[in-house]
């Protein structure tokens, strides 16, 4: 007589789960965000030019009309907005209307030709709701327990450098249009610091992940050699990174193709910064419940 099969065997594997709630509309929503409100900061403090301020916001209204979309009816949004103590997604939400509220009525005083400290005063503070506004994606995602790919203090931090290197690309786009030739150099130059942070940020992370437990594992798994590796490794780190950073050191040696590298890399950038995002996101994986 046969003997029956041993079900705790060495051969058991836990199939592991991949979310399935978070995907395209919130990656796109998190890199708008983080597109507009590091631009809008760039634009005010580093390169301020006519139009750049209103041009950063444009993005921050696409993120809230998408996240409006993704509520679907416009109770949510009240349900959204309404447990700051414990859901970062309530804080993020308040974050980017104070964001926008503060950096349209600064607009709108500089128009009007207000008293000088009255506009700076409302900067600042949209400023303050801009840098919440970046960091709150990543603490959203690491907010998840569950998931421990998401899980990590690195998440917040690389969504935020991110918002910083997109801004920046963005920022180089306005430069070109306005004609701010003269600005693009140390525009550029800022790359070749942010950059290389990043890079080292996303190393780490990929770094913990593979030494990490089963579900970290499977999740650098898929980020490196699986499904989404040629979005996360070819898109997001290929062309996101360091194709621009090779793209901004050659310019800023040979100032004949600055304009022709700045616009390429912010292309480039913009793209990894979504695929980014998008990878982050669906790399989320979970052991199932039993």
């Amino acid at each position: 007589m046969s003997r029956p099969a041993n079900v705790f065997s060495e051969n058991y594997s836990i199939d592991f789960k991949l979310q399935q709630v978070w995907s395209i509309p919130h990656a796109l929503e998190f890199f708008l965000l983080g597109v507009g409100a590091g631009q809008y900061i760039l634009s005010t403090w580093f390169w301020p030019l006519p139009w750049a301020q209103l041009i950063s916001l444009l993005p921050v209204l696409g993120a809230g009309l998408s996240l409006l979309a993704d509520l679907g009816r416009p109770e949510r949004l009240w349900r959204a907005l309404a447990n700051l103590r414990q859901s970062w997604i309530s804080r993020g939400a308040l974050s980017v209307f104070f964001f926008l509220a503060f950096a349209f009525l600064a607009l709108f005083s500089r128009w009007t030709s207000s008293p000088s400290q009255l506009p700076l005063a409302l900067e600042s503070a949209a400023t303050l709701f801009a840098l919440i506004a970046m960091l709150y994606p990543g603490l959203v995602l690491s907010s998840y327990a569950s998931i421990p790919s998401w899980n990590s203090p690195m998440v917040p931090l690389l969504f935020f450098l991110s918002s910083w290197i997109t801004g920046l690309a963005a920022e180089w786009l306005v430069l070109l249009a306005l004609g701010a030739a003269r600005e693009l150099a140390p525009a550029m130059a800022l790359g070749l610091v942010l950059f290389p942070i990043t890079l080292l940020c996303l190393l780490i992370h990929l770094s913990s992940m593979a030494r990490g437990g089963a579900a970290l594992r499977e999740g650098y798994r898929l980020l490196v050699r699986g499904l989404l590796s040629g979005w996360f490794v070819g898109g997001a780190v290929g062309m996101g990174l360091l194709l621009p950073l090779v793209l901004v050191a050659v310019a800023l040696i040979n100032p004949e193709w600055l304009e022709f590298s700045a616009l390429l890399s912010s292309l480039f950038v913009l793209a990894g910064g979504f695929l980014l995002r998008y990878s982050i996101l669906k790399a989320g994986v979970y052991p199932p419940l039993f």
